[in-house]
């Protein structure tokens, strides 16, 4: 018989979400994100995206979803191995996966990682054992140049 309670059920699936991870493709290389880092998983069709001038091509844009304003960035700015792709490759598509970032990771939630494709949910087994390896998404990779808008206006020579 099972004498687990409400309470008990709860915090074993709790903590069975905290040891997954969402698991992206990024040109050749595979991206994992923390479950609960994750406040979900979104579609948007690339006429959508409103792209901001004066910002660096890992800043893609930002796109007006369910009342909020989301800034999407490229994945590669936090992989350490950078793809042999262009950083606007995946925007050719006509559908976008993005990963849209919860409350738990502070200041970036709500911004979205643009990513080529979600595969699916790994364990932290799974991840320790992979081959090649899939790097998993760390808050530290991101770098703070991505959201500095270049200089404007341009320095001119005279």
């Amino acid at each position: 018989m099972n004498n687990l309670t409400d309470t008990d059920a709860g915090s074993l699936s709790s903590q069975l979400l905290h040891n997954r991870f969402i698991l992206t493709t990024v040109g050749d290389q595979q991206l994992a994100f923390p479950s609960p880092w994750v406040a979900e998983i979104m579609l948007v069709e690339r006429s959508r995206i409103l792209s901001l001038p004066f910002y660096g091509p890992m800043f893609l844009g930002v796109v007006h979803h369910q009342s909020d304003i989301v800034p999407l960035i490229s994945s590669q700015v936090v992989l350490p191995e950078k793809s042999n792709q262009p950083v606007h490759h995946s925007l050719m598509k006509e559908t976008l996966n993005i990963i849209r970032l919860g409350s738990t990771v502070g200041e970036l939630a709500g911004v979205g990682v643009v990513v080529e494709r979600v595969s699916g949910s790994v364990s932290e087994a799974q991840i320790a054992t992979s081959e090649p390896s899939i790097h998993r998404f760390k808050l530290q990779d991101m770098s703070d140049q991505v959201w500095r808008p270049k200089r404007w206006p341009p320095k001119t020579d005279g």
